[in-house]
């Protein structure tokens, strides 16, 4: 199962989980995208593509619960991006943006051949987590990087198209004896030319 998974699980309550907020929540999740976007913004820079910006004034703030994890986050909605944070630290879980558009263009027959090499892709990855998440943990595992061509039906077509995809770089949790953990691990979700998706 793809990291993005935990997007659409994520994603599908928000809608009907608005909550009374009060100020004090608001402006801490404000300092905390902006100390975010802060670290963000010169990678995204570095890589040629355009910063993140927010109106904290157009914050939309949830509590869903996180299935995954069973419990409840912060769920605050900029315009283009999307951020889970823990209630009482405001540690940052999850990060995902909305402004990737994945089906650009008339598309291709085939499926496009990736860009990077997967290690480009890792040390790409690797760049975003150390910029938004402080750093890697040190009980981390070696890391893997896949990529998958997106696969889509154009308008008014019947043929399938496929255009350029997404590198999925992960890195397990493993345990001091090296053992991997099944399911925890930090997830990054790359455009080539797009930029980070998502990661968590």
């Amino acid at each position: 199962m793809k990291c993005i998974t935990a997007i659409l699980i994520l994603a599908l309550p928000l809608a009907l989980n608005a909550t009374t907020v009060d100020q004090n929540t608001k402006t801490e999740g404000a300092r905390a995208i902006t100390e975010v976007f802060d670290h963000l913004n010169p990678v995204l820079i570095e890589n040629h593509l355009a910063p993140l910006s927010f109106n904290s004034s157009d914050l939309l703030v949830f509590q869903p619960e996180d299935v995954d994890r069973k419990i409840k986050v912060w769920n605050f909605q900029t315009l283009n991006v999307s951020l889970d944070f823990l209630p009482d630290t405001f540690e940052l879980l999850l990060l995902s943006r909305n402004d990737i558009n994945l089906v650009r263009g008339p598309g291709y027959d085939r499926p496009p051949a990736p860009k990077w090499t997967a290690q480009q892709a890792m040390e790409t990855a690797r760049n975003y987590v150390a910029a938004i998440f402080s750093a890697l943990p040190n009980e981390m595992g070696v890391p893997t990087a896949e990529y998958e061509a997106t696969a889509n039906l154009p308008q008014h077509s019947v043929m399938m198209k496929y255009y350029p995809g997404m590198w999925h770089v992960r890195w397990p949790r493993v345990d001091p004896q090296g053992h991997l953990f099944r399911i925890d691990s930090i997830c990054v979700d790359i455009s080539e030319d797009q930029g980070l998706f998502m990661a968590s």
